[in-house]
């Protein structure tokens, strides 16, 4: 009886994070931080889809305000933005891996006083979160009144994280023929932030071909969170076809044989 309990708990939880997976996925923060409060969490409602090559993500921190309550005419809030540090405010980047950290910061506002420690992450469930830690609200000088203690800041931020299937080498958001002459034109590089180098090992050879050609005709369907087989020749020859067409062109006139699938593998090692 507990197996069954417990499985029915796993698949429950399975059905429901592929069910609140998205690509691409954006996220709006709006978070108050009270007087009170040393820590603030906050986590993304949906999750980006994991099944990707790589991601790319934009963090920025638009808008933190300030707020004091004023004896007999209640609450005065301002916009302290603008005198954050600008590499607080925000990032942006790409990852292969999950969980990745989007920003890791001190925030500082030296004219009141006020400080946090921000972090923004994708954890390995796909899952976005925002942690604010070792908040200290400081005060601010009002004239004839003195200073005041800041009661609450109010955060506004925005998160934008977008996956590329495996193969999409110029990340297009299809994976076809275009992707293979990015591979073919990189073959046999080394190094890091390959654009080829569909599996992250900083080599571009024929296993990076072999992701492009098991993923052939395969498109991002841009928000829906799901990817699908687009409509296209029988995948084998789809490629054979395709590959065979660019490996004729580029020689020009000169007669040779169409580069097939097994062909281009073996050429890449």
């Amino acid at each position: 009886m507990v197996g069954r309990t417990l499985l029915g708990v796993v698949w429950t939880l399975g059905i429901a994070l592929s069910a609140s997976a998205a690509n691409p996925v954006q996220w709006s923060i709006v978070e108050q931080v009270n007087r009170t409060d040393s820590t603030k969490t906050w986590n993304s409602p949906t999750a980006v889809d994991l099944g990707k090559m790589l991601w790319h993500y934009d963090f920025e921190i638009t808008k933190v305000t300030g707020t004091v309550s004023v004896p007999f005419l209640g609450e005065l809030t301002q916009d302290i933005t603008g005198s954050l540090p600008p590499e607080a405010l925000g990032g942006a980047g790409d990852t292969r891996d999950l969980p990745s950290v989007l920003l890791n910061e001190s925030i500082a506002e030296p004219t009141t006083g006020t400080s946090a420690n921000v972090l923004v992450e994708v954890t390995n469930l796909g899952f976005g979160r925002m942690v604010l830690s070792n908040v200290v609200l400081g005060s601010v000088d009002l004239p004839l009144l003195g200073s005041r203690p800041i009661q609450r800041i109010n955060i506004e931020a925005s998160v934008d994280v977008i996956g590329y299937d495996f193969g999409d080498f110029n990340r297009d958001f299809v994976v076809d023929a275009r992707d293979y002459v990015v591979w073919r034109d990189a073959s046999g590089q080394t190094g890091p932030d390959l654009a080829a180098d569909g599996n992250g090992d900083e080599v571009v050879n024929g296993i990076d071909y072999d992701l492009w050609a098991s993923n052939f005709g395969r498109t991002n369907a841009g928000g829906s969170g799901t990817s699908f087989l687009a409509v296209v020749p029988e995948p084998s020859a789809g490629v054979m076809l395709i590959v065979g067409g660019l490996a004729l062109s580029s020689r020009g006139n000169r007669r040779r044989r169409p580069l097939s699938p097994t062909r281009g593998r073996e050429a890449a090692r």
